[in-house]
């Protein structure tokens, strides 16, 4: 009888267990019995909650990506991204403003280290220096350029040019022109030591009077170049090997 009535009043008592999360007293059918201890409903709701916020998180995140990507801010084609070039662009948000990039077009032609004892005669010396100096100056991110000095030679006598000459001069007129002008290009004329002082000075001057023309007719403004002749008065200056080279005008960037 007394058994009886313990079991009756034990059934009236609701037990009640502490919530492993919050570690409130709630009763064992208000919660539900996880492998790592009793997990109140309030809890439960809580955590699902957290879970769907998340989620909604995660797909607002990636809908505005896609929505980046078709706004015309990535370049596609048919076989995929224009290129590694294009797709680091348009994941890279941090520009340096300050850094310089060499453009030839903005740059000040300066003199070249290139000696006046022994300037370039020909032209494919003449590009194969310029190229190197170009590279220098893209790897230094340089405003100016050097322009290698120029010698194209002459038959004697004459304001005639041997060899490519005059090609040379051409080529210099276009690298020059391909910068921003402001430079002066300096043209000598020289001679050798044959013949009498009168005709040599003004052998020199119709010399580089002709390469003045050259220089003008490829483009290059003519207040830029100043023009000076010598004759033979230079001579022993210079050691060239023949009196050949001596009949020369010189260009350089003054």
């Amino acid at each position: 009888m007394e058994e009886r009535d313990n079991k009756k009043q034990m059934s009236g008592i609701q037990q009640s267990v502490e919530c492993s999360k919050c570690h409130k007293q709630v009763s064992l059918t208000d919660g539900i019995q996880k492998p790592n201890g009793f997990v109140c409903n309030e809890c439960i709701s809580r955590r699902k909650k957290q879970t769907l916020l998340a989620a909604i998180g995660g797909v607002a995140v990636a809908a505005v990506i896609i929505a980046w990507i078709f706004s015309g801010n990535s370049k596609r084609t048919g076989e995929g991204f224009e290129g590694v070039g294009e797709i680091q662009d348009s994941v890279s948000l941090s520009v340096n403003t300050n850094e310089v990039k060499f453009d030839l077009s903005t740059a000040t032609a300066v003199s070249s280290p290139v000696s006046t004892q022994t300037p370039i005669s020909n032209l494919a010396d003449f590009k194969n220096v310029f190229a190197k100096n170009v590279a220098d100056a893209t790897d230094k991110n340089a405003k100016d350029i050097m322009i290698p000095s120029v010698s194209p030679l002459f038959e004697i006598n004459t304001d005639h040019f041997i060899n490519d000459g005059e090609a040379l001069v051409r080529e210099f007129a276009a690298v020059y022109n391909k910068t921003n002008k402001e430079a002066t290009i300096l043209v000598e004329g020289f001679t050798c030591d044959l013949g009498g002082i009168d005709l040599n000075n003004k052998l020199s001057e119709v010399r580089a009077e002709t390469v003045k023309k050259i220089l003008v007719a490829t483009g290059v403004p003519a207040d830029k170049i100043e023009v000076k002749w010598y004759g033979e008065s230079r001579f022993n200056e210079f050691e060239y090997y023949s009196k050949n080279e001596y009949r020369r005008v010189i260009l350089s960037i003054k």
